[in-house]
């Protein structure tokens, strides 16, 4: 393993990775998870020693599986099954079957995003994730955040057809 240059930086450097990863990740349990996660990652692979700049490709191995893991969580996947059972109460068959088919459409819109779109999209407008915690989430600034909304609103109005109401910042920043 010492003659593996990027195990040996995993191990030299873990202290700084961990420090990088909680500062994208926001603790220092979901950092460890993920170094851990990339120590395993090491061990499976192929040879992985002829990398140029053996701490920067850990880096962008640990964010990969970040990114991988943060899109599996189910706090992100919209249950558009909860949303038509949630509206089956409240409306007659004519209006359920329109609020079915526009969570569909929305369903679809959300999966035509990128994941980060989606992400960010769905945190900021269903879970009101505020924007600055965001942008620490995703290593961006605040502003780039407010571009990347407002492309994924844009880009889900078109797809359902309808017209973009702009409001000013997140709900959730008020409170912050």
């Amino acid at each position: 393993m010492a003659d593996n240059p990027i195990k040996k930086a995993y191990l030299n450097h873990y202290a700084e990775l961990r420090n990088s990863l909680k500062m994208r990740l926001g603790t220092y349990s979901q950092a460890d998870d993920i170094l851990h996660d990339t120590w395993i990652k090491l061990h499976q692979g192929r040879s992985m020693s002829e990398a140029k700049n053996p701490l920067a490709y850990l880096y962008r191995i640990a964010m990969n599986i970040s990114a991988s893991d943060f899109r599996r969580q189910e706090f992100f996947d919209l249950d558009t099954d909860a949303l038509l059972h949630f509206a089956d109460d409240t409306l007659g068959p004519e209006d359920h079957a329109l609020v079915t088919d526009d969570i569909k459409q929305l369903n679809k819109a959300l999966s035509g995003l990128s994941h980060r779109r989606r992400d960010i999209l769905l945190s900021s407008r269903i879970y009101e994730v505020p924007h600055k915690d965001l942008a620490e989430r995703f290593g961006i600034s605040t502003r780039m955040i407010e571009k990347e909304l407002k492309s994924a609103l844009e880009y889900c109005c078109k797809h359902l057809d309808r017209e973009l109401i702009q409001r000013f910042g997140p709900i959730s920043d008020k409170n912050a």
